[in-house]
């Protein structure tokens, strides 16, 4: 996935100098964010250290884009260019897939896939009264990437 997306770096960088910003941002959008957004699901399944070099090709094409030193803060540029982050992306999809849980909007097989706390005491908590999802208990990294701990994580938070 590297390659690809370095690749569509250096098509950046090379017409950056022919063309307009605008252009260059239709370019990123056309070569390097579909890539970003093709493997999202599988993305949220695995390290930040696995994703660093995803990250860091991301950035690169950002301040090529802009014209800006190699060492310049990324942050602004995101926000000069209203661009997503893709750390940020990763944790959107699991909270849109949670948001269609939570409005009925999978299919039947997802119908009972997460439980409210309410639904796991009798008993009013704060965290009841706010229709949170029960988080279940895991032991191991794998179960930390796993929809039914990574979903109602982010949902609740």
């Amino acid at each position: 996935m590297s390659k690809k997306i370095s690749r569509g770096t250096g098509i950046l960088s090379k017409l950056r100098h022919f063309v307009t910003d605008d252009v260059l941002t239709q370019l990123y959008y056309s070569l390097v964010y579909p890539l970003l957004a093709y493997g999202l699901v599988v993305w949220e399944n695995t390290y930040a250290t696995t994703l660093k070099p995803i990250v860091t090709l991301q950035k690169q094409a950002l301040r090529i884009i802009t014209f800006s030193k190699r060492d310049a803060q990324s942050s602004p540029i995101f926000s000069q260019l209203g661009l997503i982050k893709f750390m940020d992306l990763v944790t959107i999809q699991p909270a849109f897939f949670m948001f269609l849980y939570y409005h009925n909007l999978l299919p039947k097989a997802f119908d009972n896939y997460f439980t409210f706390i309410s639904s796991k005491h009798n008993y009013n908590t704060r965290l009841a009264s706010k229709s949170t999802y029960y988080i279940d208990q895991v032991r191991t990294n794998y179960g930390k990437f796993n929809l039914h701990f990574s979903g109602p994580s982010i949902w609740n938070n």
